[in-house]
């Protein structure tokens, strides 16, 4: 939405809005940390379902620690059986830029709950470093 009213405001008034671009590049729904059925919300009743822009480090950690996963302690990809760990490989690629496959294979043999850690890092990287340096004042 962001991005449409900035493009017709520009090609109303002039070039002035700078057009907004995804933080998560390509997915277009980022699903709950606790349901990975449901998409992330701000208006969840949960906490721990979501990553906020003023979330600490130490927060961002928790909730990866805390994300619903399943008992198989392989990492891999297969959003029908695997849900939970499927949502958190596609948060990794979307902060990492790397492929899906890319990821399963660097983190073969790693456990899950290990995996967690690895992606609340590269989250955390994206969210203090990458996101805070693109969001500018005018």
């Amino acid at each position: 939405m962001a991005q449409e009213v900035a493009r017709i405001f520009n090609n109303n008034y002039g070039e002035f809005f700078p057009i907004p671009k995804p933080i998560f590049g390509n997915v277009t729904k980022v699903k709950s940390l606790r349901d990975p059925m449901i998409k992330m919300s701000k208006s969840d009743d949960q906490v721990l379902s979501r990553i906020e822009l003023l979330d600490t480090q130490y927060q961002i950690v928790k909730k990866f620690l805390k994300a619903v996963t399943d008992f198989t302690s392989e990492v891999t990809f297969d959003q029908q059986s695997r849900p939970g760990v499927s949502n958190i490989v596609m948060i990794h690629s979307a902060v990492s830029g790397k492929t899906v496959e890319d990821i399963c294979n660097e983190v073969n043999g790693l456990e899950t709950a290990d995996y967690k850690l690895v992606v609340a890092q590269a989250v955390k990287y994206h969210h203090y470093y990458k996101t805070k340096s693109t969001c500018k004042m005018f």
